[in-house]
C-alpha cells in the first residue's frame, strides 16, 4: 500500500466548502445584507425548505422582501414585509445590531424595519419552519417574523 497522506489536501479542498456551507446554513451574522436585483440571491433554512430574500414581482421591475417555500415550483410566500409594498431594484435588506432587519431603498432611506426590541442583536436565523428569528448574544429572541407586529402610526 502506498502513502495516502498526499491525497488528504486534495480531499480537504473538495470537502471543505461543503462543511463550511453546512455550518453557516440558516444563520446570518449582523451586517449581512441582500440587494434587490434581477437575479437576487436568497438565504436558505438549514433544510433548504424556505428562503429569505427578494422575490421579483411578475411583469414589473419591483421586488417583495419575503420568506417562501423554496422547494416547490410555485415559491409560495409565507411572510412578507411592509404590508406587501414592493420596492425598486437596488433596495437593500440588512441585519443590524440595534434596529434588527432593515429594508431601505437604493438611496438608503429606511422603508421598513422589524419591531423595536430591547437588546443588541448578534445574529438571525431562518429556521426550518420558515420563521426568521433575531437573537441576542445570550440567545434571547429579540424579534421573529411569525410574531404579529404592532401597527405603526
Amino acid at each position: 500500500m502506498g502513502n495516502y497522506s498526499s491525497y488528504i489536501p486534495c480531499i480537504l479542498l473538495f470537502v471543505l466548502p461543503y462543511i463550511v456551507f453546512a455550518q453557516g446554513s440558516g444563520t446570518l451574522p449582523v451586517g449581512w445584507s441582500l440587494i434587490a436585483e434581477g437575479k437576487a440571491t436568497s438565504w436558505y433554512s438549514p433544510s433548504s425548505d424556505f428562503a429569505l430574500g427578494f422575490q421579483k414581482v411578475q411583469g414589473k421591475d419591483q421586488f417583495l422582501l419575503s420568506i417562501w417555500y423554496a422547494r416547490i415550483p410555485d415559491k409560495t410566500i409565507v411572510w412578507f414585509v411592509n404590508d406587501g409594498t414592493t420596492v425598486a431594484a437596488g433596495s437593500k435588506v440588512q441585519l443590524t445590531a440595534d434596529r434588527g432587519l432593515v429594508l431601505s431603498d437604493s438611496q438608503g432611506d429606511e422603508l421598513w424595519r422589524s419591531d423595536s426590541f430591547s437588546g443588541i442583536a448578534t445574529n438571525g436565523v431562518l429556521d426550518d419552519a420558515g420563521n426568521f428569528i433575531i437573537f441576542s448574544s445570550d440567545s434571547t429572541t429579540l424579534w421573529d417574523s411569525f410574531r404579529k407586529e404592532a401597527s405603526k402610526s
